[in-house]
């Protein structure tokens, strides 16, 4: 596999990760948004501040199931 086709690979990863990560906020009544690209602050905006543990508890489910 070359150099690009790896970055290529992380990126796809990384964006379907991402994807994974809104649809389930989005199915625990999160509401969130995809950011741009360039946005140094992450990619997903949650956007009620008081979601925020749930979005935490959401992330760490995702993990549990990733890794068991």
């Amino acid at each position: 596999m070359s150099a690009e086709d790896q970055i290529i690979a992380k990126i796809q990863l990384h964006r379907d990760i991402k994807n994974l990560v809104i649809e389930e906020l989005r199915q625990a009544g999160i509401e969130c948004q995809e950011t741009k690209f360039t946005d140094s602050k992450g990619d997903i905006l949650i956007i009620n501040p008081i979601d925020v543990d749930r979005v935490r508890e959401t992330i760490k489910e995702i993990q549990q199931r990733s890794n068991p």
